[in-house]
């Protein structure tokens, strides 16, 4: 077996979103850290669609970010709460300004 490094300097979510959404093999479960989150509707895997795969694949997830601070955060944590499969958390950053 193979292992190697892919050190992204940007675009690190969407080459991982493109991995994944390449991928065949079922995942047991997934976890998402991140200190924001959006909807990422202008790209080509969207949160819409990884809320999907999540969904189809039954795959429970787990998402940690912190509390949004504006709307188009909101509006992706939002997404992320109507499935049934995604636990999202949301953490107060003591001291945090919206940037």
């Amino acid at each position: 077996m193979h292992q190697h490094v892919w050190l992204l300097p940007e675009r690190m979510v969407e080459h991982f979103l493109a991995r994944l959404f390449l991928r065949n093999a079922a995942l047991r479960s997934l976890t998402l850290v991140s200190p924001f989150i959006n909807t990422m509707a202008d790209c080509r895997y969207s949160l819409a669609d990884l809320s999907t795969k999540i969904k189809l694949q039954r795959t429970p997830t787990y998402v940690v970010t912190r509390e949004p601070a504006e709307s188009w955060q909101q509006e992706a944590v939002d997404l992320l709460a109507k499935n049934e499969w995604i636990e999202a958390v949301t953490v107060r950053v003591a001291g945090a300004t919206t940037l």
